[in-house]
Parts: C-alpha cells; sequence; structure tokens
C-alpha cells in the first residue's frame, strides 16, 4: 500500500481503493526513465479507472509532457463524471522535473500543499510553484511521506503529492452523502465539485 493511499484509508475510511500501476515506485522518485512510458500508463490507467466505475481518480503526481492521449484521457474522465484530482508543481529542482500536465488541463483539479505552523495554522509552502490553475490546498505532511534518499539516509520529507489525497477524500465523503445519480451534465458536477471544495 503507498502513502497515498494510505491517506485516502485514513480520511475515507469506507472508500473501495484501487490501485493503478504507472510504472513509477518509490526508488524513481517521480522520475521514470521513459517519460512517454510513464504517460501511456497514466492514460491506460485513467481509462481503466472509468471503466471500473470509480468516482474519483487521484494522480499524485506530474509530467513535463503534453500529450494529446493524455489530455484526451482526462476529458473521458471528465465527460464521465469522473474527477481527476492532480498534483500543482514544485519549483523547478525542488523534485526532479516541475510538472506541468496533467494539472494545467481544465478536466482536472489541481491541489497544492500548505505548511503547517507551530500555532496550529497554515501557510503558504515554499516549495509549491505559484500556479493559476490551482484549486485548492491541504496540507503537505500530515503524515510521514517518501523517502528523500538523501546521503543514503531513512529521512522523510514532505510533498504535494500527501496534500492531494487529502482532497480526494473530501471527495469520496462528499459522494457518500450525496452519490451521482449518473445523469449529472460533467461540467454541472465538476463546477459543482469544485464550489464545494472552495
Amino acid at each position: 500500500m503507498s502513502v497515498v493511499t494510505s491517506l485516502v484509508a485514513r480520511y475515507a475510511p469506507e472508500a473501495q481503493i484501487t490501485l493503478y500501476n504507472k510504472g513509477m515506485d518509490a526508488n524513481t522518485m517521480n522520475e521514470a526513465p521513459y517519460d512517454l512510458l510513464l504517460d501511456s500508463f497514466m492514460a491506460v490507467s485513467i481509462y481503466k479507472a472509468v471503466q471500473d466505475g470509480h468516482d474519483v481518480i487521484n494522480i499524485s503526481a506530474g509530467l513535463g509532457n503534453d500529450f494529446a492521449y493524455l489530455k484526451l484521457a482526462c476529458r473521458y474522465a471528465y465527460d464521465n463524471n469522473v474527477i481527476i484530482f492532480t498534483t500543482s508543481p514544485y519549483y523547478l529542482g525542488k523534485l526532479g522535473l516541475n510538472p506541468i500536465f496533467s494539472v494545467r488541463y481544465e478536466t482536472t483539479v489541481s491541489i497544492t500543499g500548505i505548511k503547517g505552523r507551530s500555532d496550529g495554522t497554515y501557510d503558504c509552502w515554499q516549495a509549491a510553484a505559484p500556479e493559476v490553475t490551482t484549486t485548492v490546498s491541504a496540507p503537505n505532511a500530515p503524515f510521514i511521506a517518501y523517502q528523500t534518499y538523501v546521503d543514503q539516509k531513512d529521512e522523510y520529507d514532505p510533498g504535494i503529492s500527501c496534500a492531494t489525497p487529502i482532497v480526494t477524500s473530501l471527495r469520496a465523503l462528499t459522494i457518500s452523502v450525496y452519490p451521482k445519480l449518473g445523469i449529472e451534465p460533467s461540467r454541472e458536477c465538476f463546477e459543482s465539485i469544485k464550489r464545494i471544495l472552495v
């Protein structure tokens, strides 16, 4: 079970969760050796998740390339009232490539991370890049995140990948209270959820 999955299970414990392998693991740190392969896996996973009947998709990753088939996959989810939550970018150099897509598609909801203060409130996180498409923010360190592998030590860092599944969980909880009827227009459903989140 991944950190992202653990977060969804923590905040929406009754949600049915399915993992789709995108060709990434903890050792690649979101930098797959072949971008085309990663993008292809991501697009296929979106189609599969929609066809499997899922209500929401969490993509705690970003891509540096804009491939038409990935954009079409996001549109397919949107047209079927399946909302995709994805991470906003980090500043270039923070964690490898600055993710650009699928965060900038109008058919996805972009999430960024905010850092906690000692007084229990939250503030902007300097590692998160300014991004006009960002919809909402969530805590970047609800609990231990992924390994940093700095000097081969077993240390951990917060991340936007932890903020995204928190918002995904909120969507899962809203569905449990207001289930989809299957007749909602796609844009109306999408915009309604964005308003609720904001």
